[in-house]
């Protein structure tokens, strides 16, 4: 059943400020995205986050086709609606707490940007940068699960490709309730764009021009 638009947009208000609040843990799929019973806490050091992101710029330079490293930065991550908050934040390959205190995680055993498999807000954008390309996903479909529940990280979770007819996903997780931990809230996105790293997604560039609806905009 389709939800009023006035009951999705205060959902997805709901799901913004749960990301944002540094409980954050990512587990991506095609992106996979780290972390599913790690707390990303909000007093992770923002030199720490410099630091990293700037290993990461460097080997795109020099080794730009080089496979991710365990325990090394890969990619940068955007939510354009969380711009103050998840924008450039570094991707590292690995979920110990060390790989954690920069930025976000990615599962080692899990796929990669683009990848067929598993790598916010309904509608909303996240995106990933990599040495070569940005990768566009579109989430729209959230669940609560117990904190065991491993089976959204498989690459078809609940049969959400069955439904969408996409294979690359993405799967965010972040502890819920909000500030609690004794259940997941889970997001799944579909791949909808791959662009060259010379091409700016345009919600890149609204973002940076002050185009885009800011965090807490619907209440």
């Amino acid at each position: 059943m389709i939800e009023p638009d006035e009951i999705r947009q205060r959902k997805s208000a709901k799901i913004l400020n749960a990301l944002s609040d540094a409980l954050i843990t990512f587990a991506i799929f095609a992106i996979m995205f780290a972390g599913y019973q790690t707390v990303w806490s909000m007093y992770v050091s923002q030199s720490n986050i410099a630091e990293a992101k700037a290993e990461v710029q460097l080997k795109w330079t020099e080794a730009p086709a080089a496979e991710p490293e365990l325990h090394k930065g890969f990619a940068l991550i955007y939510i354009p609606r969380l711009k103050d908050k998840v924008w450039e934040l570094p991707v590292t390959r690995g979920v110990d707490p060390e790989d954690l205190i920069s930025g976000l995680g990615h599962y080692p055993d899990n796929a990669f940007p683009g990848e067929k498999g598993n790598f916010a807000q309904q509608d909303d954008e996240v995106i990933i940068q990599t040495a070569g390309n940005w990768y566009v996903y579109k989430l729209v479909l959230d669940e609560i699960v117990e904190p065991d529940a491993m089976w959204v990280l498989d690459p078809n979770p609940g049969g959400i490709v069955n439904k969408t007819g996409v294979e690359e996903m993405l799967t965010l997780t972040t502890c819920h309730p909000r500030w609690g931990s004794t259940e997941r809230w889970i997001w799944w996105g579909v791949l909808t764009e791959v662009l060259p790293y010379d091409q700016v997604p345009a919600a890149i560039t609204a973002a940076q021009e002050g185009t885009v609806e800011p965090e807490g905009a619907v209440q």
